[in-house]
């Protein structure tokens, strides 16, 4: 039983390991993230849910993490929030949305916000925004 298990565990961790991706990605094939805009969802007691959305071009077939963050200077309120998207062939394009959990935002105040994308799509974005509502 445990021979079965190391086994399966040993195959496990081979399937776990990305496909030769990096040959793309050496050739160029990088893709593209990009921030579009930014709006509280949801304030609750002073902790608010951020959304960022924006638009990515996959580089290659695979897993893109995105990893957003924000920070409103005039606050100093700070949040982060992760996402994954699947890339299935690469040049696929498609709208992201990546909801973050902070304190401290206000509408029609400037944010910082950056985002970095790993995996299928390998660059980083970063706008000073207003922040507004979303309803």
């Amino acid at each position: 039983m445990l021979r079965r298990l190391a086994v399966l565990a040993a195959l496990m961790g081979v399937a776990a390991v990305p496909a030769p991706a990096s040959a793309g990605l050496l050739r160029g094939e990088s893709g593209q993230v990009k921030i579009v805009s930014a709006g509280i969802a949801t304030d609750t007691a002073g902790n608010q849910l951020v959304n960022v959305n924006g638009y990515l071009r996959c580089g290659i077939a695979g897993l893109a993490v995105l990893d957003v963050s924000l920070y409103g200077s005039k606050t100093m309120a700070l949040a982060f929030g992760p996402s994954a998207y699947q890339c299935r062939y690469p040049g696929e394009s498609f709208k992201w949305l990546v909801t973050t959990a902070g304190v401290g935002f206000r509408g029609g105040d400037p944010v910082t916000v950056k985002v970095n994308a790993t995996g299928a799509v390998i660059d980083s974005d970063a706008k000073t925004l207003t922040l507004g509502w979303q309803t």
